[in-house]
């Protein structure tokens, strides 16, 4: 139950992001899942979760914020689902029902606080 929770969360994650997302792109949000879960009324989930962030690259800088360079090699054992969110190898482990591959960082990110 608790794997197809947090492949919903992902999902409503994707979808709440769906006109930002950039798979292929330097800039990036971080979206804490077990804020998330907590806000999506996963209450199962949001301690395990918590401080994990989900990754969601985004279009060029989106023109607000503050952005910090963060080295690609901080996202090795990262995998991207197909919708385009970016979590951690071990969250991945989690989730079943999303197809997903090894996550290409760049060698520079650009992390983006809004």
């Amino acid at each position: 139950m608790a794997q197809n929770e947090l492949a919903t969360l992902i999902q409503k994650i994707a979808e709440s992001h769906s006109g930002m997302i950039e798979p292929n792109s330097r800039y990036y949000l971080e979206v804490d899942l077990g804020k998330a879960a907590e806000a999506g009324g996963y209450a199962n989930l949001q301690d395990r979760w918590r401080g994990v962030q989900a990754v969601i690259p985004v279009k060029e800088s989106m023109g607000a914020g503050m952005t910090v360079l963060i080295d690609g090699r901080t996202f090795i054992h990262y995998v991207q689902f197909d919708n385009g969110v970016v979590v951690p190898g071990h969250v991945a482990e989690a989730v079943s029902g999303i197809p997903c591959r090894p996550y290409q960082a760049h060698e520079d990110m650009k992390l983006i606080f809004s």
